[in-house]
């Protein structure tokens, strides 16, 4: 094959920031999915979790069409390669193994002669520092949980969810990727909730104004995915959380108050028959109620309450 029909693409490996570049000689009539195969065996990265992009477009598994027509490539040109590439094996395991020895572990092994004595004092206990959230998201998250009450609290991140979701379904869809601040909708749901924005704007929004009306704007970019990928994770997770903790806390019980009346239920219920209250009674219980003088007495006497 003539040089002329190949190109030499750029291979960047997102999941290994600050590594060089790695260079692969393609035809230019390679297809998409014929591509993404012959990166996977360069990178390592599995191809069904490869996620392959250039200029912000992703190149998917297609059979039909040739990579370097459809997405114009060229010579030089960058692709994204996001997955985690499978590395190592045992031997890298076993490699550090021996460091992981404790030092008192060792130190208790040795023999001691006869007549001396060796006392091996245990390492002091270090107390662990405290955890400091540092990721943006999960704080914007906390400030969401603490400020509004649990049933708001599921309801924006319930609703950030689908948003991120939506995205994630839909990458090349300009529509899923805006969000228009003031509509009411989100935010009842989100944006004008305490947190609300600080959240968007975490999960890797930004904000701009179009003809006027301030809109989040989720630019479609290479390092734009795996920021999508993470923060819908942490969301999806907090998402389960937060409807759990609200499925399992319910209205409290009504306590039964001992010698109340009973309930007779309702028409719509079929506690009560045709004729009303008294003709299901006893006649002196329906004399009982229609007598307040009556009524009152009896409560009194069965130490409900005083009147």
């Amino acid at each position: 094959m003539a040089d002329n029909d190949k190109i030499t693409l750029q291979l960047t490996l997102t999941a290994e920031q600050g590594q060089p570049r790695v260079p692969l000689s393609v035809s230019r009539s390679v297809t998409c999915s014929a591509l993404r195969q012959q990166i996977s065996e360069e990178t390592k990265i599995p191809k069904s979790s490869l996620k392959l992009i250039f200029r912000g477009r992703l190149i998917g598994d297609d059979e039909t069409k040739e990579a370097a027509a459809e997405f114009k490539l060229e010579d030089g040109s960058v692709l994204h390669c996001m997955g985690k590439p499978i590395k190592g094996g045992p031997s890298e395991a076993a490699a550090v193994a021996p460091s992981s020895v404790p030092v008192a572990a060792a130190s208790a092994s040795m023999p001691v002669s006869a007549g001396s004595s060796v006392s091996v004092q245990p390492a002091p206990t270090v107390p662990a520092a405290p955890a400091v959230a540092t990721d943006p998201l999960k704080a914007a998250l906390q400030t969401l949980r603490t400020s509004n009450s649990p049933a708001q609290y599921e309801t924006a991140v319930t609703t950030l969810e689908k948003i991120l979701n939506n995205i994630a379904k839909n990458p090349m869809e300009e529509k899923y990727r805006s969000v228009k601040k003031q509509n009411a909708a989100f935010q009842k749901r989100l944006g004008g909730l305490t947190g609300g924005d600080a959240a968007m704007k975490a999960a890797g929004f930004t904000t701009k104004n179009d003809n006027g009306e301030e809109v989040y704007i989720m630019e479609a970019s290479a390092d734009a995915w795996p920021k999508l990928m993470e923060a819908k994770a942490t969301v999806e997770a907090v998402a389960r959380d937060a409807k759990a903790a609200n499925q399992s806390t319910g209205p409290p019980p009504v306590a039964s108050m001992p010698g109340s009346m009973p309930n007779f239920g309702n028409a719509a219920m079929g506690g009560m028959p045709a004729g009303g209250m008294g003709a299901s009674m006893p006649p002196n219980v329906a004399n009982i109620m229609s007598d307040p003088n009556a009524l009152q007495s009896m409560l009194q006497v069965s130490g409900i309450f005083s009147l």
